[in-house]
């Protein structure tokens, strides 16, 4: 099949890319904050890494090749071809590359011919330095990444189903995935606001609907690279933990500490019991998520987010990449810090990249070409570089990768939006407290986190011990800045958003809450006390996050949302309109315009709305032309808003805004003003141009 061979040829394409454009990556030489040499095992960093970088760049290869043939009648067969033609050149130039001497490391402040044991050897790279610890990750990793995509989104008998906690954010995804599978979707718009633009960080969209138009179900086409994204972060956050650390159970416990939050919502939860009701069936059979802070009540923050937004997982994976790059040059800047400041910020080797541009330039790339993929989290990766070069040798190094990463950004913006901005910056303090005062920050993040951040203040001080502590600081504090961001500074209408950021604070943030509680159960003084703090705490850390596995788990069985697959007007939609057709319509979500690929005019607002779309101006354009009496001025103020059917069905009737209309005999006057050209018991599509 040629979406399984697409998906070969991404993690071929990429593995070129890796060993030719990330050499440090691909021969690895890490050591640990505290100095010592950590030998990782390198297929956890070497495959997701291909597969992050190879789905990128096919993807883009596809999106390009498509818009190039957008006058056509199939612009996705040349995206496809395109891509598919790329892979094989680039898988096939692989075994090539593979012959040339192995690539350098990065040791004592410059870069080094590795050592014999690291070089390219297949029997190494598969069965060095594997472990029962990396397999439990392995394992972890896959039963989570199942847990979060396929069991949330299946299908049924004659039906595609999806969670009913996943649906709200499943809607604009099938309709972004349906308008390249089964529309036209170029120039791309984003399909609950068809006004040739898109905002909205899209492409990880694009390459599921290529899936799908490649062969794959839609279930499929969306669940396979959610599964390999997710499983992919698992493995590189194992591999940055245990390169910090030096410590594989610590490494592992980073994964549990991202799957399990941390948060005092389950003693809240507990205090909520009703009198009748039994301690079991409390806790097994909740479906509704817990906590009292704004907006848990969605799933803000547990597991339920990696399955509604299946593109956040590839971006911590483009950060975590980001991260392992440039951790070097913090370890070689704290190096000369010990030495003093002068040795750090102002000798030539604090500030000369080495090697000229070749070291940040593939990293700002990587990060600019994934502006379109998952916007904030290239936000953040450049907000935590940023924090890292102040104290790292070679600041212009960070320099290079920024420019080009920001250059991208800023071309692709103006690309796909036509100059609007999809950011909307203002100061927001406080992200969603109740107020931006202190106490009630503070109050917040208490009963959000839990102990989270106590236990994090306590790492801070230990800090691993040793000539690394300085290091392991900047580092944590460097990774909090996403988190800072997000309560000071608001990116987009909607101020909930930021939770990603604070999210991936968090994640990176449980790699130093893990190494201190690796190093309080294995302490030698005091060791029953020791052990017993550890366990309190790993159980407080994660308490909150199996009952939110609970619920997410009773609530992705529990009235599923579904999507007939035979259709009679999803059918006639498909095959009796153009690819590129806009439809007026009621406010839609899981809906036949979108499931055959087409788009609305105004979907549902929110959606738009939280991307910087001017919602209420289109409400108003469409509260005018519901006001219309007269057929022939309902029929030309039709025409103005550039739409090309009108589908009415509940959705219209029964929206409010639009009964008056409706009683006065709406149906009459839409007969008379444009022709009927589908009708059912249940919806009548009247053409407009």
């Amino acid at each position: 099949m040629l979406a399984v061979l697409y998906l070969v040829f991404c993690f071929g394409a990429g593995g070129f890319l890796f060993c030719r454009f990330f050499p440090t990556l691909a021969c690895p030489a890490f050591q640990s904050l505290r100095g010592q040499d950590v030998p990782l095992y390198r297929p956890f960093l070497a495959l997701p890494a291909s597969f992050c970088l190879g789905y990128l760049l096919l993807g883009w290869a596809a999106y390009l090749g498509a818009w190039l043939a957008r006058g056509t009648q199939r612009p996705m067969a040349f995206g496809a071809g395109a891509a598919l033609a790329l892979g094989l050149g680039l898988t096939g130039a692989g075994p090539l590359h593979l012959r040339r001497p192995a690539g350098r490391v990065w040791r004592s402040g410059r870069l080094q011919a590795p050592a014999a044991s690291l070089r390219r050897r297949a029997a190494d790279f598969w069965a060095r330095d594997f472990g029962a610890i990396q397999a439990l990750a392995l394992f972890f990793g896959l039963a989570a990444g199942l847990f979060v995509s396929f069991y949330s989104f299946w299908e049924d008998g004659s039906a595609v189903s999806m969670a009913v906690n996943v649906y709200s954010d499943f809607s604009p995804h099938i309709a972004v995935i349906r308008s390249f599978s089964l529309g036209n979707n170029f120039p791309t718009q984003y399909p609950h606001f068809a006004d040739g633009t898109i905002r909205y960080h899209f492409l990880f969209l694009f390459a599921a609907g290529l899936l799908e138009y490649l062969g794959l179900p839609l279930t499929w086409a969306l669940n396979l690279p959610s599964l390999l994204s997710f499983l992919s972060m698992m493995l590189l956050l194992f591999t940055l933990a245990h390169v910090l650390t030096a410590s594989r159970g610590a490494a592992l416990l980073s994964l549990f500490f991202l799957f399990f939050r941390s948060s005092f919502a389950f003693f809240s939860f507990l205090g909520q019991k009703p009198a009748d009701t039994g301690w079991a069936q409390w806790l097994l059979e909740n479906k509704t998520f817990i906590g009292t802070t704004a907006h848990e009540d969605w799933g803000l923050f547990n597991q339920n987010v990696w399955a509604n937004q299946r593109h956040l997982s590839f971006g911590v994976c483009l950060v975590l990449l980001a991260l392992l790059m440039f951790l070097p040059l913090l370890q070689g800047g704290m190096e000369a810090l010990r030495r003093g400041p002068a040795a750090c910020f102002f000798s030539r080797k604090g500030w000369t990249p080495c090697p000229p541009l070749l070291w940040g330039l593939p990293a700002g790339v990587l990060l600019g070409a994934a502006a379109f993929w998952h916007g904030s989290m290239v936000i953040s990766a450049l907000l935590i570089l940023a924090g890292m070069g102040l104290f790292s040798r070679a600041r212009l190094t960070y320099l290079f990768a920024a420019l080009p990463a920001m250059a991208l950004s800023s071309l692709q913006s103006a690309f796909f939006t036509k100059g609007a901005s999809p950011l909307s910056l203002q100061i927001h303090l406080g992200f969603l407290a109740p107020s931006s005062s202190p106490g009630d920050v503070a109050e917040y993040l208490l009963l959000l986190t839990g102990i989270f951040f106590l236990f994090f203040l306590a790492g801070l001080v230990w800090a691993g011990g040793g000539k690394g502590r300085g290091a392991a600081r900047v580092f944590f504090l460097s990774c909090l800045l996403p988190l800072i961001q997000a309560f000071t500074l608001q990116m987009t209408p909607d101020i909930a958003v930021g939770h990603k950021q604070v999210m991936l604070s968090l994640i990176l943030g449980g790699i130093l809450n893990a190494w201190l509680l690796r190093a309080l159960w294995r302490g030698r003084r005091f060791v029953l006390p020791r052990r017993a703090v550890a366990l309190t705490a790993a159980a407080l850390l994660t308490l909150t996050g199996l009952e939110d596995a609970l619920t997410y788990s009773n609530l992705c069985r529990s009235s599923p949302v579904q999507i007939q697959k035979q259709n009679a007007l999803t059918d006639w939609i498909r095959e009796q309109t153009p690819a590129r057709s806009v439809f007026l319509t009621g406010y839609i979500t899981i809906h036949p315009v979108f499931t055959a690929g087409r788009l609305a005019y105004q979907g549902w607002p929110y959606y738009a709305w939280s991307a910087g779309y001017d919602t209420s101006g289109r409400d108003q354009v469409l509260k005018e032309l519901f006001s219309c009496r007269d057929p022939e001025t309902f029929a030309r103020a039709a025409r103005d808003t550039g739409a090309d059917y009108l589908l009415v069905d509940s959705t219209l009737t029964g929206d409010e805004r639009f009964a008056a209309f409706f009683a006065a005999g709406g149906e009459e006057i839409l007969r008379q003003a444009l022709p009927v050209v589908y009708q059912d018991e249940q919806a009548t599509i009247y053409q407009i141009r």
